[in-house]
């Protein structure tokens, strides 16, 4: 892949028909998390609460492991793996974003939790306690996502997770190329998540609109994270 071409991330889900439709289905995909988990938030405890709930879970399953077979992809267009390979890197995915951002953020939580809950921390400790313990979650949190795609692409291309989580594929990581890369495609990533929550925020046309821009977004930014991480996640 061509780190020099800057607006490549930005044309590769649109250059080509394939692209137009993962586009679509990203689309419903992220439509699929909105309804299901908005359905969900209202039926449960119920046991109807649990179809819009199964229904989340294989959407957000299939949309994170699309995206990680687009960090191990080197064609320039976007790949059109089987359902099932989609399904298995989505699963591992889930299991291996769960294990590494769960603890940053339960420690953010904590911190803010445990200053907030009795009103603004005062004076000199407390107010020392939070900065530390909230600024030291946010770096945390940022280094993970840093080395997180190095690890994710095997999963891409059908690796196991035993056999993906290797210090070696983190080499690439150390290069100027992947840090620059990643800094445009990580903020980018963010805005499509949080278009995700506009999504199941809005109950109109704005919630689709919505959710094209979070599949675009996403798929730009995961193809800029993945611009200079082949050699990151060679086996």
């Amino acid at each position: 892949m061509n780190a020099d071409m800057t607006t490549e991330p930005f044309t590769y889900p649109v250059r080509s028909t394939e692209g137009r439709n993962v586009i679509l289905a990203l689309t419903a995909a992220v439509l699929a998390v909105a309804l299901g988990f908005r359905y969900t938030a209202v039926l449960l405890p119920t046991i109807a609460g649990f179809v819009p709930l199964l229904i989340t879970l294989c959407a957000t399953t299939l949309l994170v492991g699309y995206l990680s077979c687009v960090l191990a992809d080197t064609g320039t267009s976007p790949p059109t793996p089987p359902i099932r390979t989609i399904a298995n890197a989505g699963v591992k995915t889930l299991i291996l974003i769960l294990g590494t951002i769960l603890f940053p953020f339960g420690l953010l939580a904590v911190t803010i939790l445990q200053f907030t809950t009795g009103g603004t921390p005062n004076g000199l400790v407390p107010s020392t306690m939070f900065l530390a313990g909230s600024t030291g979650a946010f770096f945390l949190f940022l280094a993970i996502a840093y080395v997180l795609p190095g690890f994710l692409a095997p999963l891409g291309r059908g690796n196991s997770l035993r056999s993906t989580v290797r210090w070696r594929h983190l080499y690439g990581l150390r290069e100027l190329a992947y840090l620059g890369w990643w800094a445009i495609g990580f903020p980018i990533v963010v805005f499509g998540l949080w278009l995700v929550t506009v999504t199941i925020e809005s109950t109109g046309v704005e919630g689709i609109v919505a959710a094209l821009g979070a599949s675009y977004l996403l798929l730009a930014g995961t193809r800029a994270i993945a611009s200079n991480l082949d050699t990151a996640a060679a086996d």
